[in-house]
């Protein structure tokens, strides 16, 4: 036998040309679920960030219109009228931002999976382990929360 060589294996250490490609195409295989998965994430947190900047969005609408209400009845200012309609100004900015992120994000996870997804459920990822033994274990005798309901 030559040197470094053993029976059965390639020169190149690996287990020949057959299983090199095998091992290639799971890898490309590993590589392609893990894209579509962060595509997935990325649709489903745009989405979720959208949610937000439109109640968001609302809820300075709303403000705006109050204190237009009170500067109408002589007990707002016109500085606050001013300040809120900046702020309704920026709300809708950052919801238009979220809107074209989550455009983007369908987009992608569309390039993935081949179809443009109408809605998506909230992904099933896995609990932390530290998360797991922690809320399994009883609480202590001194933690606060179990003293806190013992004087209740």
């Amino acid at each position: 036998m030559g040197l470094g060589r053993e029976a059965g294996v390639a020169p190149g250490g690996g287990a020949g040309p057959g299983g090199r490609e095998s091992i290639s195409g799971q890898a490309a295989l590993a590589q392609a679920r893990l894209q579509t998965a962060l595509a997935y994430l990325d649709a489903y947190y745009a989405g979720e960030s959208l949610k937000l900047t439109t109640l968001t969005e609302h809820h300075v609408h709303e403000e705006s219109e109050a204190a237009k209400a009170r500067l109408a009845s002589s007990t707002g200012s016109s500085q606050e009228v001013l300040q809120m309609t900046a702020a309704r100004g920026l709300a809708q900015d950052e919801s238009a931002d979220a809107q074209q992120l989550q455009a983007a994000a369908l987009v992608a996870l569309q390039r993935w999976v081949g179809l443009h997804p109408d809605s998506l459920s909230a992904p099933a990822l896995p609990a932390l382990p530290a998360e797991q033994s922690t809320t399994s274990m009883p609480p202590r005798a001194g933690s606060p929360s179990l003293t806190r309901t013992s004087r209740t």
